[in-house]
């Protein structure tokens, strides 16, 4: 399978405006684009199944969005180059939850992480994708639990697969030479005038 684009193109002949882009592997795209670039509004599907539903900013996933991984897990926040930072949630395969801060992919700051099948959450800090011991574990609905059970680590988050690039826009080919017209040919009445001009230039 080639690449494939359906679409607006600017005056560049790059994609400009809506279109949509099969990608060789079975991915596609569809929504927005700007001198080339994913940008603005639109949906990326993977073939495997994955799919990126938001905003886009010079082909780069960058705004609100939301993500469904291959495992069904589902992100549901803010992007910045590619990564999820900024405030967003997340729903883990087994059910669990966090909301809240991210920073380059990680849980970052402040969040909630809700144990489902334990019936417990942990509110509080975060550095680098791991409690930073600033919070406490409470019970659903708020109730305090001491001293602290054991609960199982955090659940990873899936990173996604990477989208594909749109090659590059060949520039449109030069039109074809086209040689000058020749010369118009006088017509009788405009050769005698000539003739006349050209005597009364000499006397």
């Amino acid at each position: 399978m080639e690449y494939q684009y359906i679409g607006a193109y600017n005056e560049q002949n790059e994609r400009h405006g809506h279109g949509q882009a099969t990608f060789p592997n079975g991915d596609v795209y569809e929504g927005k684009y700007k001198n080339g670039r994913r940008h603005g509004l639109g949906v990326y599907k993977f073939a495997k199944g994955a799919s990126y539903d938001g905003e886009w900013k010079e082909g780069k996933k960058h705004g609100r969005g939301v993500f469904h991984y291959p495992d069904s897990s589902v992100y549901d926040g803010q992007w910045v180059d590619d990564m999820r930072q900024g405030v967003g949630k997340y729903t883990y395969a087994n059910g669990d939850t966090y909301e809240g801060e991210w920073c380059h992919h990680l849980r970052h700051g402040q969040g909630t992480y809700i144990y489902k099948q334990a019936g417990l959450m942990y509110v509080g800090g975060w550095v680098k994708g791991r409690r930073d011991g600033t919070g406490k574990i409470v019970k659903i609905g708020g109730e305090p639990i001491e001293p602290p059970p054991q609960v199982h680590p955090p659940e990873p988050e899936q990173k996604g697969s990477m989208c594909q690039n749109d090659p590059p826009v060949q520039p449109p080919p030069p039109p074809p030479y086209q040689p000058p017209p020749p010369p118009p040919v006088d017509t009788k009445k405009e050769q005698i005038q000539r003739a006349k001009s050209h005597c009364c230039t000499i006397l």
